[in-house]
């Protein structure tokens, strides 16, 4: 699977007011935009952008209603759909939190860093946050077929877990992880690199509890990963 990365300067005249003033800051892995009250960050490594505004300014207040379209039309106005594989994932009425993820097929893509998932927080009547992968998938190859736990087996995993409060996990599916394609080191060194110009989409199963979806990993990989998103 590869990926093609946008420019992140349509973002920035997307997000604010006076993008050509806007201060940047580069270190590790990070560039940092900053205008104003306005932040965007952005993890050069993953290619995932994070806008951040500091302040509700607007008195106005946005209608429950309201809301999923203003979100819709907000990523639209700005060519912010740059998969035609994105699906409405979930939204929040009391937070104003809305996500829409990636989908292969007809099962969602999971990502332990917002590699797969467009998700914003809105305020009174502006967007106050907003997350979103700066890439596109150019080729998605089918992955391999493997032979998954059965959903018996996954619920006893899901139990065994220390803690375990039957009331938080709210659901279990199926669909993909999205995972980087590590390289073999140079001669002579010992570190793995990752080419973030290809990934691989590993089927898994997944569960929703207490507000995050988690994957259950295979047996080889020992165990679940963190959080996803």
């Amino acid at each position: 699977t590869s990926m093609r990365h946008l420019d992140i300067e349509k973002y920035k005249e997307a997000l604010f007011n006076n993008p050509d003033y806007a201060r940047k800051e580069t270190s590790t892995n990070r560039d940092v935009y900053t205008e104003g009250t306005k932040v965007i960050n952005v993890n050069t490594k993953t290619d995932v952008m994070e806008y951040v505004n500091l302040v509700n300014s607007t008195t106005e207040v946005m209608e429950d209603y309201n809301l999923i379209n203003r979100s819709f039309s907000f990523v639209n106005d700005h060519g912010g759909w740059t998969e035609s594989n994105y699906r409405f994932n979930s939204w929040n009425r009391i937070t104003k939190e809305i996500s829409y993820r990636y989908y292969k097929g007809n099962y969602p893509v999971y990502s332990n860093q917002g590699m797969t998932e467009i998700y914003q927080r809105w305020g009174n009547a502006e967007i106050l946050n907003y997350r979103r992968p700066l890439y596109r998938f150019v080729r998605v190859q089918d992955s391999s077929v493997e032979k998954l736990q059965s959903s018996q087996k996954v619920i006893q995993l899901i139990e065994k877990h220390q803690n375990f409060d039957p009331n938080l996990l709210k659901d279990i599916s199926i669909g993909y992880q999205l995972e980087e394609v590590s390289q073999q080191p140079k001669t002579g060194e010992k570190t793995v690199e990752f080419n973030s110009n290809s990934v691989k989409l590993v089927p898994s199963w997944f569960y929703y509890y207490n507000s995050k979806w988690y994957r259950i990993a295979p047996p080889t990989e020992g165990g679940d990963n963190d959080g996803l998103e």
